[in-house]
């Protein structure tokens, strides 16, 4: 029996690495190429933590099997480093020069659509954005209706921002949704990327701040728009044995593709315009997708994860089933530094947002403008 053991133990963990492997091939491939390897880019933190427990294991029994999981975290060291950070002392500013803080947040429409009984939190989230006094703010699923008193809340927010940028994707008489960018400094030129067959949407902006300019990708790439079915099939032992389970299953599954896909294509859109820009370039959104993902190396390019660089933990921006999903970034060119970042618990959202605070070199401009592209 103790030999059987030791021998499953040996062939899990041969499966497990394999799996950990296949979770880090899932940032290199596209899904819109080959789809399933996505998904075990969704469960890395959970085949790494087995991982883990399968060398300890071997270590324990002394079996030179214990090469595989090693080989496997050795292959994975820098996209664990993408999804967690430990950092004792925060770090510290080294350049001379001004700091620009800068908040990304998506605001769930300010709950102003009532598809469900809570209040709108327009009022919640003005207040906040404006205690944080960021000199950058960008905001995803930003709504506003016609109502005289949600006209009112937004001119709180607006009157510390004159430069704004604001893209409606979907437009009716009752609300506008789209995409904002709002800055304390003059923005001197807008563009959009459009996404075909959705209301997801990318904007830049041309910002020009003391004597650099830098360009502001403000992004929402595709959401997976999941259903309270899709969560109960995942988390409710009675939902998993009901008849309807593999109806569901299937609808959760093809949810999944359709939002990979679309990511997939999108992420192409924004990093090839990104790679003709004359500018340094910041990236900032909702990108749907974790740090173990091709949408995030492909937006990421060779550009700095703020996180990486200033935060610590799991660094999660998302409210829903998952609290250690980190879909939420901010990057900057490698000439840039990020010396503070945070993802503060306020509930205005089904996220959190981030903010970041960023040290300016004295010459940013032309500086390491090569970095910009993407591998």
């Amino acid at each position: 029996m103790r030999n059987f053991l030791k021998g499953l133990v040996v062939y899990s963990g041969t499966i497990i690495a394999i799996a950990l492997v296949m979770s880090f091939l899932a940032t290199l491939v596209s899904p819109a190429t080959f789809w399933p390897l996505a998904y075990f880019g969704l469960a890395f933190p959970v085949l790494l933590l087995m991982n883990l427990v399968v060398f300890v294991l071997l270590i324990i029994h002394k079996k030179k099997t214990v090469i595989i999981p090693l080989i496997a975290f050795i292959i994975c060291i820098e996209p664990a480093s993408n999804f967690f950070q430990f950092r004792i002392q925060a770090p510290k500013n080294k350049f001379e020069h001004r700091d620009v803080k800068i908040l990304t947040y998506n605001v769930h429409l300010f709950n102003l659509i009532n598809w469900n009984d809570t209040p709108n939190k327009l009022e919640d989230v003005v207040r906040f954005i404006n205690s944080q006094k960021p000199d950058i703010v960008c905001l995803q699923e930003f709504c506003l209706t016609s109502s005289p008193e949600v006209q009112k809340k937004i001119k709180k927010l607006y009157a510390n921002y004159p430069y704004r940028h604001i893209e409606y994707s979907m437009t009716s008489k009752k609300y506008n949704f789209g995409i904002a960018t709002l800055s304390k400094f003059p923005i001197i030129k807008k563009g959009v990327l459009p996404f075909d067959k959705t209301a997801n949407v990318s904007i830049y902006s041309d910002i020009k701040i003391g004597k650099d300019t830098v360009r502001l990708y403000n992004s929402h790439l595709q959401s997976t728009r999941l259903r309270e079915k899709n969560v109960n099939l995942l988390l409710n032992q009675k939902f998993q044995n009901s008849d309807k389970k593999m109806e569901e299953l299937k609808d959760f599954n093809t949810r999944l593709f359709v939002a990979y896909e679309k990511r997939a294509i999108q992420v192409k859109i924004v990093a090839k315009h990104r790679e003709k820009s004359k500018y340094p370039v910041i990236m900032a959104g909702d990108y749907n997708d974790p740090p173990i993902s091709y949408s995030y190396r492909k937006m990421r390019g060779n550009l700095t994860d703020a996180f990486k660089e200033a935060g610590s933990g799991f660094g999660s921006t998302y409210v829903g089933m998952l609290r250690i999903l980190r879909i939420d970034y901010i990057f900057h060119a490698p000439a840039i530094k990020a010396t503070e970042y945070a993802s503060p618990r306020v509930n205005y959202s089904d996220h959190y947002p981030v903010v970041v605070n960023l040290a300016f070199p004295k010459n940013l401009r032309g500086v390491e403008l090569k970095t910009n592209t993407t591998k």
